[in-house]
């Protein structure tokens, strides 16, 4: 008989207690000014844990755009937002033996955090705000876009992966950006494993949950030993981690027992409602625009290309 996935676990009463502390010795969490984030983090958590993209990827457009946040402290507040709601749905995950793609876990890792660091000192506050939304939003939907081919494909739910250079790159490349938005190495992993290897989306979402969560933690810690942390980050954090250390498990649980079908449709809906949400709110000049459209054509081609050699392959 299938055991049935635990929702709760120690872990989660253990980020809790640590939440406790922290909002006792730093300040009581003020809800009534940053009670906007809650709500925010609400349906975050819980796509940060059904779907191959972070609480990051909800939380720094939604900030930025909606709410005129400077993107570092939407990024410190994602990388400790992460460090909390995507542990607790890596946890569950693995307390309840969802398959993952053990394999490429830590050689992802390792060059995500090489990236990570490098974004840190050296990407850090160099590109702004608007031309680096409207990019990563393009490159998701390109991404998005490619992926309806996989619907009718087969894929696989245990296959063995030799780690090429082709996931070295993509590795870093999403550390890099990591660095830039508080998430990245989650959907760029998923993009390659999924396209190229045909790694089933429900071991893909799960090992991008995993991997998201670790560079989260490492960014966080990066960032409190060698930088500052935004005070705004922390207080907006204070507000949220005792949503996102339920709200994260729960998306994980649900999206295992949903067909391929809907959990490619569930990404692709919010792939575009956040590149829609970017050309709306943002005040896009005509360079950005043409820069959109250029990418989501260009890297709609790549993963094109990277999905037939696939398929060559298959």
């Amino acid at each position: 008989m299938e055991n049935k996935p635990r929702l709760f676990n120690l872990y989660q009463l253990a980020l809790f207690l640590i939440w406790a502390i922290i909002a006792c010795f730093y300040l009581t969490p003020n809800f009534q000014d940053n009670w906007f984030m809650s709500v925010t983090m609400l349906f975050g958590s819980f796509i940060a844990g059904a779907t191959s993209e972070g609480g990051g990827a909800v939380a720094f457009p939604v900030m930025t755009l909606l709410f005129d946040i400077k993107p570092n402290v939407a990024r410190d507040f994602s990388l400790l937002i992460q460090s909390f709601g995507m542990s607790a749905a890596a946890f569950t995950i693995i307390k309840n033996k969802i398959p993952i793609q053990k394999d490429v876990v830590f050689p992802i890792l390792f060059f995500g955090i090489i990236g990570q660091i490098l974004g840190f000192f050296f990407l850090d506050g160099f590109l702004s705000p608007k031309f680096l939304k409207i990019s990563f939003t393009s490159i998701w939907l390109s991404f998005a876009l490619v992926l309806f081919m996989q619907l009718k494909r087969k894929t696989h739910s245990n296959i063995k992966i030799r780690p090429s250079y082709l996931i070295y790159f993509f590795a870093l490349i999403g550390g890099l950006i990591t660095a830039l938005t508080g998430s990245g190495i989650d959907i760029l992993t998923f993009s390659i494993i999924t396209l190229y290897y045909g790694v089933s989306e429900k071991v893909a979402t799960p090992t991008s949950v995993l991997l998201m969560a670790t560079l989260s933690i490492t960014g966080t810690i990066v960032k409190f030993l060698f930088s500052d942390i935004s005070s705004e980050a922390i207080d907006y954090w204070l507000v949220c981690a005792p949503i996102v250390i339920f709200g994260a498990p729960l998306g994980a649980i649900f999206i295992t027992k949903r067909s391929k079908r809907f959990i490619i449709y569930f990404l692709q809906l919010s792939i575009l409602v956040q590149f829609i949400f970017s050309w709306v709110i943002l005040d896009l000049n005509t360079q950005l625009k043409l820069w959109s459209i250029f990418l989501v054509l260009i890297f709609s081609l790549c993963y094109y290309l990277i999905f037939r050699r696939s398929f060559k392959r298959d």
